[in-house]
């Protein structure tokens, strides 16, 4: 998606595919979004750390998907090939099921995680991030955050 995205690339906006370089070429980060993207990292806990380490003074997640019991709920999700993206299927590929991790964070860990740096300034409502787990209490929202200090 980065290397799509570079050709849109202006003096106020930037795409990068690594935090470091995102943090060694930028002065300030003023906003870094994320959006469904922790509950498919190898290492979600790592990744938010990485997030919140950037320094940014706003940060926005969106379609986030967690586990109100304390821990973390490891599942596999489950989508054909051609539900991953707009439009037809590029030429040579053949539609089918795919599979992949998917981990639903425990929501205390993800807040006290956030709040050692951020300040939570709204939260909204957003499932589009969550499906239903048998035993599990899951829940979708969206949060604005602001770094402490601002």
């Amino acid at each position: 998606m980065v290397k799509f995205a570079k050709e849109l690339e202006t003096d106020e906006l930037s795409f990068f595919d690594n935090f470091d370089d995102a943090r060694d070429k930028l002065s300030t980060i003023d906003l870094l979004h994320t959006s469904g993207t922790l509950q498919y990292v190898d290492n979600p806990t790592k990744y938010l750390s990485e997030v919140l380490n950037c320094n940014a003074k706003w940060l926005l997640f969106n379609r986030l998907g967690m586990n109100r019991s304390n821990r973390d709920v490891l599942t596999i999700q489950s989508s054909m090939l051609s539900s991953n993206g707009i439009g037809e299927l590029p030429e040579g590929y053949t539609d089918r099921l795919i599979k992949y991790p998917f981990t639903f964070l425990s929501e205390t860990k993800l807040i006290n995680q956030i709040q050692e740096k951020y300040l939570l300034v709204a939260k909204f409502d957003d499932k589009s991030g969550i499906y239903e787990v048998k035993g599990e209490d899951i829940v979708g929202y969206g949060l604005l955050c602001k770094k402490i200090g601002l």
